[in-house]
């Protein structure tokens, strides 16, 4: 994570154009591990020829064809064969690893998936993903899109998008990366097998026949690195290096005392979990500890020391000190990175727009509260408290009268600020009480706050939620990463992102929907953090600071997600280089070269990452925007809401297109 800079608001007082700058807690979203080495060469193959030869495929065909001979189906008889191919596509996706499966389903034999051995997957399946994509495209192109449910319509179009995109993605699969520092599989990995839960005994054994796996693996993702080194795509030193250490941490775990070692820790405490729900002997119990210390022994730990390894060799290496654009196809790959990560259908162009007239709306939001202290306090009282619904009118002149005191308390507030309860826990259930204005009112839901462990602190994010399988949506669990979190309104907003009305809040309203299961594994980045990033803003109004506290807090925030998304693109698609990133930030009155240092090594490490949290962010604000002014005096906030999460994650156009049909 990059290092925090926070200029005095004193500063920018005396020049508009310097903002403060605070630490930017990004997260990730559901952690499931899908093979992100699958994005392979296109398949030129005709797709009816292969689809029609599998038992997948030859069902729903048939399923399509009317026994009797005619030409039609009934409408019926059509959904029934859409569902039908839904469950199966979902079936098919989620059997490839284990992680994946476990992450999905707790119970996969009540699926008829009770069969699957123990595995990473494949890193290297080449055409897989592609070929998959052009057969499920060929199946669906089969339906009459019109006698299928408004749900079944929706799945339609959104699965469709899906497929497109991958197919899309398919001719760059050396410009992906799946290992780096904050969200490589790597540095995910160890913190998604301490939560890999033992819902029965099975699971236990499962666990530890997958860990054996892990040096296979690993192995094929250094192959993968080696083949990106050898075509002049491999990643920036400095983030190799800090791969590199990564593994060396990890391989250090196995001289920790096993009360130290979270991965033993969790293991026990997954077994007693376990034991509540069935019998388990004392003798059983005992044999299991001592094979995961043995496994982790003599698979774990060896398999993060050669990936190591192998990144020490491949410092050596030719490198790219220098953005996506430097590379033969980097624009076009990035292009499609960046449609991919934020679902958005703007270009490059656009999307550039969008974000500085974000940047310059924010600026005014600030000014004006700047420019109020500049008068008389007459009419301060008056003005303070309209000023939280004033500031959503992009043409508010900023005409308030308060004394300058009143900026510099504003800012000496949220400096100071208290969480209102001690517990995580408790202010989790907090912002679900105050989040009941402007958002429909979802049940309780189960969910465990953790720390991430000692030995991660560095290198994962500030905070990341775990979406629970699909048919156990008890297991919600958010981690927190309190080290790399500055302050207690960071903690706050932090938690509103991952959990009201954040990633908790979202994924627990739309599986109320009861969608179609294949719905929950597609891939949306945009939408998910664009609304935990905006649930995010939002929960300034909720934290407790005054009003103009808030205005301050929510713009600048929203400011720095820009400047971020910003420099992305230019890195990337611009062709900046370190010293163009330099002159960039210092618009923002950021000059701590080592800092900048730090924010350019993690974008180069990370393309397009940025972008989920920012465009899907002002995706949100503008859809509100737009439906605020088609609808006037008739627009609901709490219904405006409620049709976002309804629909579920798609992408933006899509999104548009639902909103207005229900509103």
């Amino acid at each position: 994570m990059f290092s925090s800079h926070k200029t005095s608001i004193k500063k920018y007082i005396t020049s508009l154009l310097l903002f403060f700058v605070f630490l930017l807690c990004l997260t990730i979203s559901g952690c499931n591990i899908k093979n992100p080495l699958s994005q392979s060469s296109k398949n030129t193959t005709d797709p009816s020829t292969s689809i029609q030869n599998t038992d997948f495929g030859s069902t729903i065909l048939s399923l399509l064809t009317p026994e009797d001979g005619s030409k039609t189906l009934a409408e019926e008889d059509i959904q029934e064969a859409f569902s039908y191919f839904c469950k199966q596509a979902f079936l098919q996706e989620i059997s490839f690893d284990s992680i994946s499966l476990h992450y999905t389903l707790a119970y996969p034999e009540k699926f008829g998936l009770d069969n699957i051995k123990p595995s990473f997957g494949e890193a290297e399946t080449e055409h897989r993903e592609a070929i998959s994509a052009e057969n499920y495209l060929y199946l669906l192109s089969k339906f009459p899109y019109k006698s299928l449910t408004k749900q079944q319509k929706m799945t339609y179009q959104v699965f469709k998008e899906s497929l497109e995109d991958s197919i899309a993605m398919a001719d760059y699969q050396l410009y992906a990366e799946p290992l780096s520092k904050t969200i490589g599989i790597q540095a995910q990995l160890p913190v998604l097998l301490s939560e890999y839960t033992f819902y029965r005994e099975q699971d236990v054994e499962d666990y530890l026949t997958l860990l054996t796996h892990l040096p296979a693996y690993f192995e094929q993702l250094a192959a993968f690195e080696r083949q990106k080194a050898e075509a002049g795509l491999f990643m920036h030193k400095e983030n190799a290096l800090a791969i590199l250490n990564q593994c060396d941490e990890i391989t250090a775990m196995e001289k920790k005392k096993d009360k130290k070692n979270f991965l033993i820790i969790s293991f026990e405490e997954r077994l007693q979990e376990l034991s509540k729900k069935t019998v388990i002997s004392d003798k059983q119990s005992t044999e299991w500890i001592e094979k995961n210390k043995q496994t982790l022994k003599e698979y774990f730990y060896p398999a993060y020391q050669y990936l190591g390894y192998v990144f020490k060799d491949l410092l050596k290496s030719n490198e790219n000190t220098c953005g996506l654009s430097y590379f033969p196809e980097g624009k076009e790959y990035y292009k499609k990175l960046v449609h991919h990560n934020t679902g958005s259908d703007r270009n490059i162009e656009e999307l550039k727009r969008l974000i500085n007239d974000r940047i310059l709306l924010c600026a005014s939001k600030i000014s004006n509260v700047i420019e109020s202290s500049k008068h008389s306090e007459d009419s301060s009282s008056k003005k303070q408290n309209t000023i939280l619904n004033e500031q959503d009118n992009t043409n508010n002149q900023g005409n308030s009268m308060v004394e300058n005191s009143v900026v510099e308390d504003a800012i000496e507030e949220a400096d100071h600020y208290s969480l209102p309860f001690s517990d995580a826990s408790n202010t989790i259930s907090y912002l679900r009480t105050r989040i009941a204005e402007d958002f429909p009112m979802a049940s309780q839901i189960a969910c465990n706050i953790l720390s991430v462990p000692e030995s991660l602190t560095e290198y994962l994010s500030p905070a990341f939620y775990l979406t629970p399988p699909i048919d156990c949506n008890t297991e919600n669990c958010i981690y927190i990463n309190e080290p790399q979190i500055r302050d207690d309104l960071s903690f706050f907003t932090t938690l509103a992102h991952e959990g009201y009305p954040g990633h908790l809040y979202q994924n627990a309203m739309f599986q109320a929907t009861n969608p179609d299961m294949l719905r929950m594994i597609l891939s949306y980045p945009g939408y998910n953090e664009g609304w935990a990033s905006y649930a995010e803003m939002y929960s300034y109004r909720l934290s407790g600071l005054s009003d103009y506290a808030v205005i301050l807090q929510e713009n600048n925030a929203i400011l720095t997600l820009c400047m971020y998304a910003m420099a992305d693109i230019h890195i990337h698609y611009d062709c900046y280089t370190e010293g163009g990133l330099k002159d960039y930030l210092k618009g923002f009155g950021i000059t701590n070269e080592e800092g900048i240092h730090n924010i350019y090594l993690q974008i180069l490490a990370e393309p397009a990452n940025y972008l989920k949290y920012t465009i899907g962010c002002l995706e949100f604000f503008s859809l509100k925007e737009e439906t605020q002014e088609r609808l006037q005096d008739s627009f609901d906030l709490t219904s405006f809401h409620e049709a976002v999460l309804t629909a579920g994650p798609c992408s933006f156009s899509l999104l548009k297109e639902w909103i207005k049909q229900e509103l």
